[in-house]
């Protein structure tokens, strides 16, 4: 009874540190509630803003792109407007060869235009700048039609590829076109035959650029021009393709985050479509200009941790009484916490000494004893029954096979000492001694008559010899532990090849296990000096010579040359282990 009534004293006197403590961490986390949500809204706003104003700069950027497209192509209209008024009013009785002349001028003085042609009523070609194309018929061409019919034909966006035997353009961008025509009238009014021109689309391109080279923007900034249907006409990063399911929700003048064709990452963008000018129709063209998602996002992320910062300040000044009272608990924990991380490397119970004036510290060191204690009772329970299920798998495999008593045996002592010599350290030196015992486990799974046939195997017996290594990781799988794990992959790649022409996955060089590359070596070693049915025991000799003659083809070849440096080591492992008498089973 005085016993008992010593522990209720003590434990009463540890109850009001707990609640102390409890009520420092109500006051810490209501502050940071209410610092979190105070960060939240004014990182909010600030997110807000930012892309407003992105919006906005985008916007009108883009905007005036649109405005000054539809400018320009009215501009190219009054260029072949000025041409048609000369040719019906100072040339319609000119000769040929001097209406060619004036043309070919025409075209030099106006750079945009890559061809310009006078097409008669019935759609033959009579002039053509450079003689291109005389003589040809254009009828039924929809420039030709349009403009028998209309004021003016704007349209066509298409690859030069009749003219570029003729023309490129100077720095070797692909020549793309774009049709204007206008008819051509007598002196009563009467349409006699149409103006025709491909506009260099270049001249759109060149605009496009110096939208971007006039920009303010800090960021890098693509733009595109796109088609009706959503089809890239121009893009400044040379991306292709068609976009209409990006611009199918998007509002004009609305700024969208989604992922441009070709490119790594989200981009934001604005589309603006270019309105028709005073004559330009503005062919449903739309211009959309671009920038990175992740720089505005960085600068939004920069301006959140500038809020939590500042909240974070002010929420320390808060808590700052708080943490002087919690600090007499933390240096306990802080120990313990120590002590079991030193437990979870070295995994020996330790012995540490806690301030028992605080019931919760004391309470959880007695409890990580107790589970410290059971935790290396299991682990050696469960590495124990780890050992037995090898020794039981590798007896398993002894019964059915001819192999020589030894040979699991010798074979896994070999592996262990090359596996020291490649420099894995003394528990992956022991996990190997021991799972290489079961490399051939899957010949359980092979018929009598052919893992039992005393002569050479023919091609089909082979083939259902060279099942075994998969056999046995069938055998192996759905156990999990470190050791099965390793037996697995041994059984699975042991008669793997450094040059790839080895089973059943025909794996090449270091994609091959570092394990099964090893018991390659030391099983082939122990095999080739044994008898078997079908052959007598090899030399030492024999064997290193074989095992070199192997290094890159057969064997990892720097595994071959410290199996052949330490040659003797391995020599000495097998005179040990001879086949008689059988090892002890509790030497595996």
């Amino acid at each position: 009874m005085a016993e008992m009534s010593g522990r209720n004293k003590d434990s009463g006197s540890a109850v009001g540190i707990s609640i102390t403590s409890a009520l420092i961490v109500g006051i810490i986390l209501l502050t940071i509630i209410v610092g979190a949500l105070c960060a939240w809204q004014i990182t909010h706003w600030g997110t807000l803003d930012i892309k407003r104003r992105e919006s906005e700069y985008l916007s009108d950027l883009a905007g005036n792109t649109a405005e000054r497209m539809s400018l320009i192509m009215d501009e190219r209209y009054t260029d072949i407007r000025t041409i048609r008024d000369l040719f019906e009013r100072e040339l319609m009785d000119a000769s040929a060869q001097k209406k060619r002349e004036i043309m070919e001028r025409m075209l030099i003085s106006n750079r945009h235009f890559s061809w310009l042609g006078v097409v008669d009523i019935n759609g033959n070609i009579e002039i053509g700048t450079k003689g291109l194309l005389e003589g040809k018929s254009v009828a039924g061409r929809n420039w030709f039609e349009e403009a028998i019919k209309n004021p003016v034909f704007f349209g066509n966006l298409h690859p030069a590829k009749l003219l570029e035997p003729h023309i490129k353009n100077p720095d070797g961008v692909p020549l793309h076109l774009l049709d204007i025509a206008l008819p051509l009238h007598d002196a009563e009014g009467k349409v006699i035959g149409v103006l025709g021109s491909h506009m260099n689309w270049k001249m759109i391109e060149e605009l496009v650029q110096q939208t971007l080279s006039s920009s303010s923007s800090t960021i890098p900034l693509a733009a595109a021009v796109i088609s009706k249907d959503g089809t890239i006409l121009y893009d400044t990063r040379g991306v292709a393709g068609n976009i209409s399911s990006l611009l199918m929700p998007a509002n004009q003048d609305k700024m969208l985050e989604a992922r441009w064709p070709s490119e790594p990452e989200n981009s934001f963008f604005i589309v603006s479509a270019v309105a028709p000018g005073k004559i330009f129709t503005g062919l449903n063209w739309q211009v959309v200009l671009r920038e990175s998602a992740a720089t505005i996002n960085s600068s939004i992320s920069d301006m959140k941790w500038q809020v939590v910062g500042l909240c974070l300040l002010v929420g320390l000044i808060f808590s700052i009484f708080g943490l002087f009272t919690v600090r007499l608990i933390t240096h306990p924990l802080k120990s313990l916490v120590n002590t079991i991380t030193h437990f979870g490397d070295m995994e020996v119970v330790p012995e540490i000494k806690v301030n028992h004036h605080i019931q919760e510290v004391h309470n959880l060191h007695n409890s990580f004893l107790k589970m410290a204690t059971n935790v290396v009772f299991q682990k050696e329970r469960l590495l124990e029954t780890q050992i037995e299920i090898v020794k039981a798998l590798a007896r398993a495999g002894d019964f059915r096979d001819n192999e020589t008593g030894n040979h699991v045996f010798r074979m896994s002592q070999c592996s262990a000492r090359l596996a020291e010599l490649a420099g894995l350290d003394s528990n992956h030196v022991e996990m190997i001694r021991l799972a290489s015992t079961m490399h051939d486990i899957g010949k359980i799974g092979i018929p009598d008559h052919v893992l039992l046939k005393p002569g050479r195997f023919n091609e089909a017996e082979r083939a259902i010899m060279e099942r075994h290594p998969e056999i046995g990781a069938r055998i192996l799988t759905g156990l999990h532990t470190p050791l099965t794990v390793l037996a697995r992959s041994i059984s699975l790649s042991h008669h793997e090849k450094w040059d790839g022409t080895g089973y059943p996955a025909g794996l090449v060089g270091e994609n091959i296990p570092q394990e099964g590359r090893i018991i390659a070596i030391c099983d082939v070693f122990d095999a080739l000096l044994s008898c078997r049915p079908y052959k007598q025991a090899w030399s030492i000799e024999k064997v290193a010579a074989f095992i070199r003659e192997q290094s890159g083809q057969h064997f990892d070849p720097t595994l071959v040359t410290l199996f052949l440096a330490h040659l003797n080591d391995f020599i000495e492992i097998r005179n040990n282990y001879l086949d008689d008498p059988l090892p002890d089973e509790e030497d595996i």
